[in-house]
């Protein structure tokens, strides 16, 4: 429907969700070492890839001369509303 409207919709996985999970750390593992290991690093490089992630996205999409780069719109529904205040935060 949105795309009847002239809309253009990207749905992105964050990392360590969906099609980008990690077989070798699961993000239970990850969330598990965050809290009982107090090892915030897979937790941290999971957040960091994912910010990186959207903003090779959003470069390209600004990039794009068929695209009003001025009305690029970001949303996300849990992690991915945070993530989507990130990015738009580093514009």
């Amino acid at each position: 429907m949105a795309n009847d409207l002239g809309y253009v919709v990207i749905a992105l996985d964050a990392r360590a969700h969906g099609k980008l999970k990690d077989p070798n750390m699961s993000l239970t593992q990850i969330m598990e070492a965050l809290q009982t290991d107090k090892n915030f690093k897979p937790y941290r490089n999971m957040i960091l890839s994912t910010v990186k992630d959207r903003r090779v996205l959003l470069d390209w999409l600004q990039s794009q001369p068929q695209l009003d780069n001025g009305n690029i719109q970001l949303a996300g529904y849990s992690m991915g509303a945070q993530l989507s205040l990130i990015n738009c935060r580093c514009r």
